[in-house]
């Protein structure tokens, strides 16, 4: 969890006004992450293992561009699935801090992160790619693991609002694919199942696998830290239990795969001309507003689904 990073949000004008905006937003971003990085081999997967291939990331971020994340199969690489543990020199990477003179709680800001000698940090692979994409050079990465799914675990057909997943589906895209039919085809009672079927597929592709409930615990409690020398004494502490289907690497991962996607809709938007001036987890405002048709096009390669609908849409409204 130490590589979990929520969703981005970031403004780049401030003090002065930008009248002409697009509003680019992408389609059910979570869900379709989750598909376009093939994350249900590990949702079925009945284990999951890790190895170790920091000389093959290395070479694979070394040689990738931009043109390439906007093709299928890049995403659909399994080596995306790295965990980094990178040493910053400046480059533009997500971190936690706190921000205010008033002392808040830590939050996420993409700043210029460098580390100390002999420091590292971790991340996931999409989130050293978007440092590339953003800042021209990505972090040093000393070491990385990626993970691959084992097995895979024994699945019953169901039956969701309407919706039939049989074994071999994709339980997401399935799902997914149904909601937007109903929306297509607006049959009695479609906004209702359409709603849910959003529901699910948002709470299955993402929420359940970062669920994480605080209970207070009376009494005294060691709270251990990364070795004995860390750990201390608390009294009455606050205790994260992990929600019943906690999975860090799929959660982690989802929001990672966010932040490289608003990544390359910023180098996409500098291509034709444009600037990027606010962005909220799935969706960026880009001035001029005419450059819209043309950025959101270039995403169409990545689309998940086999019923028709663009991966990033103008939603701008007069």
């Amino acid at each position: 969890m130490a590589a979990f990073y929520a969703g981005k949000v970031e403004c780049r004008v401030v003090g002065k006004e930008v009248r002409d905006v697009a509003v680019l937003d992408f389609t059910s971003q979570y869900p379709s992450l989750f598909c376009l990085l093939g994350a249900e081999r590990f949702l079925t997967a009945g284990r999951m293992e890790p190895r170790d291939t920091t000389e093959e990331v290395r070479q694979f971020l070394a040689s990738l561009t931009a043109g390439d994340l906007l093709k299928y199969k890049t995403w659909a690489n399994p080596i995306i699935w790295s965990l980094c543990e990178v040493e910053a020199d400046g480059e533009i990477l997500p971190v936690r801090s706190t921000y205010s003179a008033k002392g808040d709680a830590p939050t996420i800001g993409w700043n210029r992160v460098s580390t100390k000698e002999g420091g590292t940090l971790p991340y996931l692979l999409p989130d050293v790619i978007a440092a590339k994409l953003l800042g021209g050079r990505a972090p040093k990465i000393v070491r990385a693991v990626t993970f691959a799914p084992v097995g895979r675990q024994s699945l019953n057909e169901l039956s969701i609002l309407g919706a039939t997943v049989r074994p071999e589906d994709n339980l997401i895209q399935r799902l997914s694919e149904a909601r937007i039919r109903e929306k297509t085809e607006k049959r009695g009672g479609w906004e209702a199942r359409a709603l849910g079927l959003k529901i699910h597929v948002n709470a299955a592709s993402y929420g359940v696998f970062v669920e994480v409930n605080v209970k207070r615990r009376e009494g005294e409690m060691e709270v251990c830290g990364l070795d004995s020398e860390e750990s201390f004494e608390e009294d009455g502490a606050k205790v994260e239990e992990a929600g019943e289907l906690f999975c860090p690497l799929l959660g982690a991962m989802i929001t990672s795969g966010a932040h490289l996607l608003l990544a390359l809709l910023d180098t996409v938007a500098t291509k034709h001309g444009a600037e990027v001036v606010y962005c909220d987890t799935d969706s960026a405002f880009v001035t001029p507003s005419k450059a819209a048709p043309e950025i959101a096009k270039e995403f169409d390669g990545l689309d998940p689904y086999s019923v028709p609908v663009p991966l990033l849409k103008d939603e701008t409204e007069d």
